[in-house]
């Protein structure tokens, strides 16, 4: 199991992150264009006074290791659920297409305005693969690519808030 913490700062409020980051208009501009995902469609949204919650469905571009790309095979894809409490936390886990069974990804993204006028934001990730032999291998790989993801996410925010 790999629990791990990213902490980031980006200009503006936590509800303009909020905002732009949960925009329905990210699916091209983040996903497609900046992180490269081949497939990244909301396919469910509710919205009420306390909280959205959205299902998607995505598919992003890896570039696998060997060992982990047989295990996931050729077609893998993932569906996130996630919940956001129109506060300062989005929860989401990650379902992925195969193993099911073995492979549990969460996170909890919360953000909080700072003394100097910007905003904070924390991830928390807890992730398990329980496949015999690459179950570490994998792990680190999905924590290498949070990481990466999220320097990519921030930068386009900050690109698009300073415009």
């Amino acid at each position: 199991m790999t629990k791990f913490s990213i902490t980031l700062e980006v200009a503006g409020t936590p509800n303009s992150f909020f905002d732009w980051f949960l925009a329905k208009d990210r699916e091209d501009d983040l996903y497609t264009q900046t992180l490269k995902y081949e497939r990244y469609k909301i396919t469910e949204h509710r919205e009420t006074d306390t909280e959205v919650l959205r299902r998607v469905a995505m598919k992003r571009d890896l570039e696998l290791p060997g060992p982990i790309a047989r295990v996931l095979g050729p077609g893998y894809s993932e569906t996130e659920e996630g919940r956001f409490n129109k506060t300062d936390t989005y929860s989401w886990a990650l379902h992925p297409s195969t193993n099911a069974d073995q492979i549990r990804q969460e996170a909890t993204l919360r953000a909080e305005a700072t003394d100097n006028g910007n905003t904070k934001l924390t991830i928390d990730y807890d992730i398990e693969v329980k496949v015999f032999g690459v179950g570490a291998q994998m792990e680190s790989y999905f924590d290498k690519n949070a990481r990466q993801e999220w320097k990519l996410i921030t930068g386009l925010y900050t690109k698009q808030a300073t415009v």
